[in-house]
């Protein structure tokens, strides 16, 4: 997908559609009006409070009542959108298989960094934009010691 900003009625209905189909949905602001989706580097939730909902009950005007409030969040707070670089985004995913889960996200560009706010902000997981993918903390943790180990044998 091409970097063309989508009004917020737009990004809302493509946010809904993926978050249902795909599983999830991170769709990049810096002014709650305009969205773009990433197209690259690692989403890391945690900006703000997650509102989690049994998924039976979600439908198009709820979600849209949910998604506007989050935007709105980002429209009150102008110096959170400076301090995180511009790089906040309105996260949507599937938990699990019955819960639907909403947060304000950081988008940064490395691996490393994702892991480090992760870990800093109590998150289990990020996402990995072009992979698209979940990457839990935990996996990686293990992937580490498991590799540490391998050299430590040579």
């Amino acid at each position: 997908m091409n970097n063309e900003k989508l009004l917020f009625s737009d990004a809302i209905r493509l946010a809904y559609g993926q978050t249902l189909m795909d599983g999830g949905s991170s769709m990049l602001t810096t002014d709650g009006c305009f969205f773009t989706p990433p197209e690259d580097g690692f989403m890391v939730g945690g900006v703000s409070l997650e509102l989690k909902i049994p998924k039976e009950m979600l439908n198009h005007n709820l979600f849209h009542a949910i998604w506007m409030t989050y935007s709105r969040m980002i429209d009150d707070k102008p110096n959170l959108i400076l301090h995180l670089c511009n790089s906040i985004a309105i996260g949507t995913w599937i938990d699990g298989k019955d819960k639907v889960v909403f947060d304000l996200s950081q988008q940064v560009k490395t691996r490393n960094e994702a892991h480090d706010l992760c870990i800093e902000r109590g998150e289990d997981a990020y996402y990995d934009v072009k992979a698209r993918k979940s990457v839990s903390v935990a996996e990686v943790e293990s992937e580490d010691v498991e590799l540490f180990e391998k050299d430590q044998e040579k």
